[in-house]
């Protein structure tokens, strides 16, 4: 707590120690700088208004207003515990300051205390008279603490004009989360409705249903809203997400292109464009991207997981492990940086805090599948290590039989020690389970073609080379199988592919 704050609240209880006029009315000379210090705020311009209203509350702490906009300005700072006392002080002197009962529940959540939160926000009675100002506000705090069913009761006394306008993306994203779809669809035509005059309310309608099962209709109303806003980047980029979604890629390329031609500094334009190359499996080009994306926005701390991962796809561990690093100091508690550090430092070759980290993923997530394999290829990075590497596999694998990706390891550690027969066993599991899988059918023809059967690795081998065309190795394991059968021409043709890719891979 600041040494002005702790000032502040002293002053305060020597006031109402020693002074009788305590309570007086707000004047109108008030009201009036009260309304401007509330514009500035709303505007973002803290640090202008911030000692004048310190000079206020000080000079006025009989103004349960001054508090309020005290909490305001220090919430916009991020400075929530100083907000929520400062909110509390309001309200013991104002109980009736309907909006600082809702801002101060919002607080409560930001601050982590979500059932807190909600016992608030749930107290929250609303007259007729203060549901056209306060209604709304009230609606959105209650949906961004999972109050559904009450947010529903509450838009369903909202003024219809708010209800079937501003009140729309809330309707949807409660609804959504309600399982109420037809209730969601009979949205759609009011919200298409505000197209053009209140195009942004449909917009927000669209990017609550991005995703969903009503991405299609997201993309209606999207359309719509560009069709009468054609430079409209923030609909530009919703599009785009849209077409990732149905996979679509060729016209969310399309919509990334025009929302960097709009704005080239625009970090969202270069993190789409981004997310299609990855989703291509293009991973220079979705490299370069990213790193496009962190460079115009480096704050942005949601482009940073995909980042990670396409670096780690280009082959970029150290660069994976920077913004890994980023990620992590943002989100020390998240259990997705904490993985992904541990997992580029795998790849990095940084085998100690590979371990440490995917291992206290593990202990926090000890069903995810990913972590699990991960984890056992730290171990096994050891060579005093391998039996505990793959006990972890075996275990992976009794948690969840289907996880292919254990098996294909657990055929590695086998194989790597000649367990021929194991490793076969294992490569055919994982191969059943993911047929597409292009690596495990490449290893399971090497083996068939070491253990002598020869058709066998054949068929495996041809699936591999349409699965994966660009695979080096496969290549390099078909031409010693036409060697082996008596096709030079054939053998020829896949060697020089192979030394192609070869050639390539190591520029």
């Amino acid at each position: 707590m600041s040494k002005v704050y702790r000032c502040i609240i002293f002053m305060v209880a020597c006031v109402i120690c020693t002074s009788a006029s305590l309570f007086a009315q707000t004047t109108a000379a008030d009201k009036i700088l009260l309304a401007s210090f509330a514009k500035s705020i709303d505007q973002g311009r803290y640090q202008e208004v911030e000692s004048q209203l310190l000079k206020f509350v000080v000079s006025k702490p009989e103004v349960a207003e001054g508090y309020e906009l005290l909490a305001r300005l220090r919430y916009g700072q991020q400075r929530l515990p100083e907000a929520r006392s400062l909110y509390q002080r309001a309200l013991s002197l104002d109980p009736k300051l309907t909006l600082a009962k809702i801002d101060l529940g919002i607080t409560t959540f930001m601050i982590g205390e979500t059932e807190r939160a909600r016992e608030d926000l749930r107290s929250v009675s609303l007259g007729p008279s203060e549901m056209s100002a306060y209604g709304l506000r009230l609606v959105e705090a209650l949906v961004l603490v999972g109050e559904f069913d009450a947010a529903v009761r509450t838009i369903d006394s909202l003024p219809p004009i708010m209800r079937n306008g501003a009140a729309l993306p809330f309707r949807a994203q409660a609804y959504l989360s309600l399982k109420r779809r037809a209730d969601v669809l009979k949205l759609i035509p009011f919200a298409k409705a505000k197209i053009p005059r209140e195009t942004e309310i449909a917009v927000d309608v669209a990017s609550v249903l991005i995703g969903t099962e009503f991405n299609k209709e997201a993309t209606i109303l999207l359309t719509s809203s560009l069709a009468s806003s054609p430079t409209n980047l923030r609909v530009l980029l919703l599009l785009g997400r849209a077409k990732v979604n149905e996979r679509d890629f060729a016209a969310a390329r399309i919509y990334a292109v025009k929302a960097q031609a709009i704005s080239p500094e625009s970090g969202e334009a270069a993190f789409l464009l981004a997310t299609v190359e990855s989703e291509q499996g293009n991973t220079s080009e979705a490299f370069a991207a990213f790193e496009l994306a962190i460079a115009l926005a480096p704050a942005s701390i949601d482009i940073k997981p995909q980042a990670v991962i396409a670096a780690m796809r280009a082959k970029k561990p150290r660069r994976a492990v920077e913004i890994a690093r980023e990620l992590l100091a943002a989100r020390p508690d998240d259990p997705e940086a904490i993985y992904l550090f541990g997992a580029a430092s795998l790849q990095a070759g940084r085998i100690a805090d590979a371990e440490t980290f995917l291992g206290r993923f593990t202990r926090e997530r000890p069903k995810d599948g990913r972590g699990c394999v991960a984890y056992s290829l730290a171990l096994a990075a050891q060579p005093e290590k391998v039996g505990p590497a793959r006990r972890k596999l075996e275990e992976c694998v009794a948690t969840d039989p289907r996880n292919f990706e254990a098996t294909y390891q657990l055929a590695l550690s086998h194989r790597s020690t000649g367990e021929t027969a194991q490793a076969i066993n294992y490569l055919e599991r994982t191969v059943d389970l993911s047929p597409n899988y292009a690596f495990a059918v490449r290893d399971l023809g090497v083996l068939y073609l070491q253990a002598g059967k020869e058709e066998q690795a054949r068929a495996k081998l041809e699936t591999a080379a349409k699965l994966a065309p660009n695979d080096a190795d496969t290549h390099f394991q078909l031409s010693r199988l036409y060697n082996l059968s008596g096709q030079p021409e054939l053998a020829k043709q896949h060697f020089d592919m192979f030394q192609k890719l070869r050639n390539r891979d190591e520029k």
